[in-house]
């Protein structure tokens, strides 16, 4: 059996197997998936994805994070048409509203989302949903590494994105420290953090390069690539006792640490252009 790589289209080779999924690893752009046919039930993303399995990533946004995009926004378009793709809970829009009231928001999830003042949330799939015009901004943030189909999906930024307008991306990065210690763990015989991190419902594990080789195969101009953590707060611990969840937390803030100050960061935002036809 032999798959192509869903970023360069590279036959890749099997890497590892875990109780949930085959990983794999193409030996040209370094991306990491998982064999989609090899996981026995998909995710589904009900009410208990958000408020118990991933409680604490909703409950403890990553404002630090929120704040740079806003930044960006603000200096490139003050009074820009926003959209988020799989936005969860409106954490981020409502943290856009807040700064900024004189953008126009607009959100759309598989869950339903409450009323919200200044934005639009939609219910339904990104994907097939149909969208009355174009915007200035699209945003997707924790959502890609979710995909099956991650070439559909960026061609889904791209038409969404009006001539000149950006689109930012933020997922994981699976040349981090974090997740370096955890396959080094795995080999030793602890393989709950590898298990947990290369779980079935993330698809795609991303690097740096290969996140960037997609979205430029893809018509969309690189601009700033943002390397950096998530609040330590919002880490889903699975710890047996306090002092285990006290030792786990440790951990964990020393690879944050380290990953910092050496590029290695468990996250990763890139923010790109449009390219129009006259750019190419």
């Amino acid at each position: 059996m032999s798959l192509r790589c869903p970023v360069c289209s590279t036959i890749s080779s099997v890497e590892r197997r875990t109780s949930e999924v085959d990983l794999w690893r193409c030996p040209s752009c370094d991306h990491c998936f998982s064999n989609v046919d090899s996981i026995e039930s998909l995710e589904e993303y009900s009410p208990e994805y958000y408020e118990a399995t991933h409680r604490n990533w909703f409950d403890n946004p990553n404002i630090a994070l929120f704040e740079t995009i806003c930044q960006f926004i603000i200096q490139n378009k003050p009074n820009a048409s926003l959209i988020d793709l799989g936005c969860g809970n409106g954490n981020f829009l409502k943290y856009l509203h807040k700064k900024n009231p004189s953008l126009s928001l607009t959100g759309i999830d598989i869950a339903q989302n409450r009323a919200a003042e200044g934005i639009t949330f939609l219910q339904g799939d990104a994907l097939v949903a149909e969208f009355d015009s174009q915007y200035d901004v699209v945003v997707s943030l924790a959502v890609i590494e979710h995909v099956t189909d991650i070439q559909k999906f960026v061609n889904r930024l791209y038409s969404l994105c009006a001539p000149q307008g950006f689109v930012i991306i933020m997922t994981l990065n699976e040349r981090s420290v974090l997740y370096g210690v955890a396959r080094l763990l795995y080999n030793l015989g602890y393989k709950t953090p590898c298990e947990r991190l290369y779980s079935k419902h993330h698809l795609n594990h991303f690097n740096a390069s290969s996140l960037k080789k997609l979205v430029e195969t893809n018509r969309l101009s690189v601009i700033k690539i943002f390397l950096h953590n998530v609040p330590l707060s919002a880490v889903d611990l699975t710890a047996s006792s306090h002092m285990a969840a006290t030792i786990l937390r440790a951990g964990i803030w020393s690879t944050f640490l380290l990953g910092s100050a050496i590029g290695r960061t468990y996250l990763q935002t890139i923010i790109c252009k449009k390219s129009t036809e006259e750019d190419l």
